[in-house]
């Protein structure tokens, strides 16, 4: 067969692909070539910069608390993805990626989404090596990736925190994985959240147990209402936090006392009660059989209910060690004999507790400023200047309820009695609120207290009734303008009393000598000669004469009377 010979032209057509196709080579080198220059001339560069500087060590640091994504208040913004900036900062730069590489921690939290692919998972457990890993499910989970996660890739590694925010579905699924309880032997902490009411029938109550957590040390569960205990029960939880709305049925309480007489490793307890259907006569019989629960090691203590039957019955049958350092209860005043009975269940709870000698009174109230209901009255210890022992935060809040607080004035104080543990050996009170005169009696008869604190309101004139003693009649108390009334009566209260300060809170010209008059007239009258350390008036409104003076010079050498500055 003869081929065919090919034209001048086509030898031509041949010969000038060649060579273009030769050039194209060469610029494509060149190319090759001026992108390698640029790469390093632009390393160089980044080198140069001030990022490129900062040791491995703390870009990792940095690298960390980008994940967090919190606001200046230190709380975790909405909507954000931890894991999708973790995988974008591998992508700025060679030394970016080097660093997240080389520092397991940055991978060890691992993310379970709706959408959450195998493959992000298994980088995270790689990257992660063997670093304990931290577990989080923000929102609804994947059943397939809850598998992959629990399955047999955690046989060898160790789970040390779960937090779950699910549908009670989604927890019960992840539950009832066959590796679960396999998977979280090593768990420490177990944190969860329901968005819905789970109800659980008793035979069904094995699906949710933590008894084979031999390391669980920290249970916090949000949204868990009408659940018993039982499944709770582990011998090394320390942290209990059960919030909010707890239902505070017979089955729960006696649940959880039998809980408590079993847990003396308890450290922290946080128990928000919802609504409550108890019967508290018919716990009289539980309440004696567990009335001896001591927890040697407690430091926290923080319940708040609705109703002050669930804290009354929880108080009476604690024992509350000498250790504690947190104490904050909270509840309704409802029933009206509500705030007593919380002050017998704290003088039995506290019989061990060195009691404060600094206290803090004062009105909680909204933050939009409303002031037409009751404010709840918030009583809270302070360290006293020079106190050498261990800080004690004490924290005591009464609401008033609804109907109460259209009759009354005045918040619920929960204290009516001045050998009350929480008074016991107090020294010091601010009370930044008014109380009313029955308040005022009781503190008069506290005998260690030497400083009062306190703010004074046109025609308020508690504190003068109380400094002047029982005896006071009520023309006389109801006229604080008439000093020389109180001079034939026996002593009256404060016996320990060395520091007055005084704040005058919205009264007209004049009020403050009329009150600083009528405070000289019962300390001359009552307080037998023995002068005050130290005296103080703040926000007056009047300049001092010389006749408020000199009887003022009479009761303290040490006077100071400051005037409210008027910003015009």
């Amino acid at each position: 067969m003869t081929l065919p010979v090919k034209t001048q032209q086509e030898v031509d057509v041949t010969a000038e692909i060649g060579q273009v196709t030769a050039e194209i080579d060469q610029l494509k080198e060149e190319l090759n070539r001026l992108s390698l220059s640029l790469n390093t001339l632009e390393r160089q560069r980044n080198a140069l910069s001030p990022v490129s500087k900062v040791p491995p060590e703390l870009l990792f640091k940095i690298f960390y608390l980008s994940l967090q994504f919190m606001d200046a208040s230190g709380h975790r913004l909405p909507n954000v993805f931890p894991e999708r900036t973790r995988l974008a900062i591998t992508h700025v730069s060679q030394r970016w990626r080097e660093t997240s590489l080389n520092f397991p921690d940055l991978w060890a939290e691992i993310y379970l989404r709706e959408n959450t692919s195998h493959q992000s998972i298994d980088m995270a457990l790689r990257n992660s090596q063997n670093q304990p890993l931290y577990i989080e499910a923000p929102g609804p989970i994947q059943r397939s990736a809850a598998s992959h996660i629990f399955g047999e890739r955690l046989r060898s590694r160790q789970v040390k925190a779960i937090y779950l925010h699910a549908l009670p579905l989604d927890f019960l699924m992840v539950f009832n994985l066959s590796h679960i309880r396999h998977v979280c032997k090593e768990v420490e902490t177990f944190h969860l959240t329901l968005h819905q009411t789970l109800v659980l029938e008793k035979e069904f109550w094995y699906m949710i147990t933590f008894q084979t957590f031999t390391r669980l040390r920290r249970v916090e569960l949000n949204g868990w209402v009408n659940n018993p205990f039982p499944w709770i029960r582990c011998p090394s939880v320390t942290h209990l936090s059960i919030q909010p709305g707890l239902l505070a049925t017979m089955e729960s309480m006696r649940d959880l006392l039998a809980f408590l007489k079993i847990s003396p490793q308890l450290e922290f307890l946080h128990i928000h009660f919802g609504s409550t259907s108890v019967n508290g006569e018919r716990l009289v019989e539980d309440l004696h059989y567990h009335s001896s629960i001591y927890l040697p090691r407690l430091c926290t203590l923080r319940i708040k209910s609705n109703s002050s039957l669930p804290l009354c019955i929880l108080l009476s049958a604690l024992h509350i060690p000498p250790t504690i350092q947190v104490l904050d209860l909270s509840c309704s005043n409802h029933p009206p004999d509500a705030p007593r009975k919380v002050a017998s269940a704290l003088n039995l709870a506290c019989s061990a507790v060195s009691p404060p000698r600094m206290v803090i009174v004062y009105a909680v109230y909204q933050p939009n400023g409303h002031h037409s209901a009751i404010p709840p009255l918030l009583i809270q210890s302070s360290q006293a200047q020079g106190d050498p022992r261990p800080q004690l935060d004490v924290q005591i809040s009464i609401t008033p309820a609804p109907a109460q607080a259209q009759v009354s004035l005045f918040c619920p104080f929960p204290h009516s009695n001045a050998n009350d543990w929480l008074f016991s050996a107090l020294r010091s009170i601010r009370i930044h609120h008014y109380p009313t005169a029955a308040v005022w009696q009781v503190l008069g008869c506290i005998p260690t207290l030497e400083t009062v604190t306190l703010y004074v309101r046109e025609n308020d004139d508690g504190f003068l009734s109380a400094l002047r003693g029982s005896a006071l009649s009520s023309n006389a108390a109801s006229n604080p303008q008439n000093p020389g009334s109180t001079r034939t009566r026996p002593a009256g209260g404060f016996a320990a009393l060395r520091n007055i300060e005084i704040e005058f809170r919205g009264c007209a010209a004049r009020w403050d000598i009329v009150y600083a008059l009528a405070l000289g007239g019962a300390i001359l009258g009552t307080q037998g000669g023995k002068k005050l350390d130290c005296l103080v008036f703040e926000q007056c409104h009047s300049n001092l004469g010389g006749v408020t003076s000199g009887i003022l010079r009479r009761i303290s050498e040490n006077v100071r009377w400051s005037q409210k500055i008027v910003v015009s």
